[in-house]
């Protein structure tokens, strides 16, 4: 599943504004020390100089800016509607903290991972799942009774087995059998820089292919280590910051890949299979087309 998010500054400021509206409304406290107001700040000097040239660097901050909003939007935008999924408020407060940049955290960010955790509610709620936020992170209910999902956001490669073993244990102790959500944004692009688009349909192409690998990767820790008695699959996750210099235009690739990890007699593969086609709904596509290549980011 693929989802494109693109953007112009002004657009992104005025979504940020009422982002931070919505997250008060709610009665969620956006401190002083919140990162969306850095990022409000930031982007009103990039709605001003949109035209300019503005330094790479720059632009990875307002990257940044724009997968927080899109994950926020689309939390606040499924969790609060009846019936609203408890302890959503609670871990969205946590969710505002954590650094500006995800390079910044040299260790890992209790913020960032309950963000992870709400999106992966809020994608398989707006598929029609009901959901809970109970441990092992995520509990899905399906036709095989209650699934849970363990969110991971490993960092580096070497962390990849601990968090899968990890993953593991917090699925065998709770609903028993499950899947791994991992992040591997950061696997894929390390530094965490954009990727600059020509032509969309390659960059699609191009991140599609990344995350896709880079979950069969994990899968095949999971397979090797821990085995398939409790997890079933990975369920992969990508963001992939862009620029379209032409069009003076920011955007995000998502993909989230499922690689099931048990046979087709396995009644959990059928689960598997559900998920990965009920969240197609997610796939959008991009206002620019056309084909060409696209140069990988550097590690």
């Amino acid at each position: 599943m693929i989802r494109v998010v693109q953007t112009t500054f002004p657009e992104l400021r005025d979504r940020t504004a009422a982002l931070i509206e919505r997250l008060v409304a709610y009665g969620i406290q956006v401190s002083a020390g919140s990162r969306l107001l850095r990022y409000r700040s930031e982007l009103e000097l990039a709605s001003v100089e949109q035209y300019s040239d503005p330094p790479a660097e720059v632009r990875r901050l307002w990257h940044r800016l724009l997968a927080e909003v899109d994950d926020f939007e689309t939390i606040l935008t499924v969790l609060p509607v009846e019936p609203e999924l408890t302890g959503w408020q609670e871990k969205v407060q946590v969710a505002l903290d954590g650094g500006v940049l995800r390079t910044d955290e040299k260790k890992h960010s209790p913020a960032r991972d309950y963000q992870f955790e709400l999106v992966v509610a809020s994608v398989f709620r707006q598929a029609g799942y009901r959901v809970e936020l109970a441990e092992p992170d995520v509990i899905v209910e399906t036709s095989l009774g209650p699934f849970g999902i363990a969110s991971k956001r490993p960092r580096v490669e070497s962390k990849v087995e601990r968090n899968v073993r990890d993953a593991r244990h917090q699925i065998e102790q709770t609903t028993g059998s499950g899947a791994i959500a991992v992040d591997v944004s950061i696997l894929v692009n390390p530094n965490d820089i954009e990727l600059e688009v020509r032509r969309f349909v390659a960059a699609v192409a191009y991140v599609a292919q990344y995350a896709t690998n880079k979950t069969k990767k994990v899968a095949a820790t999971v397979g090797r280590s821990v085995g398939t008695d409790n997890v079933a699959g990975v369920i992969g996750y990508a963001a992939m910051p862009t620029w379209e210099p032409n069009e003076r235009r920011m955007s995000y690739i998502k993909r989230w890949p499922i690689v099931a990890l048990v046979p087709p007699a396995d009644p959990r593969r059928e689960i598997l299979e559900e998920f990965a086609e009920r969240l197609r709904y997610m796939e959008e596509p991009p206002s620019s087309s056309g084909g060409g290549s696209t140069q990988p980011p550097s590690r």
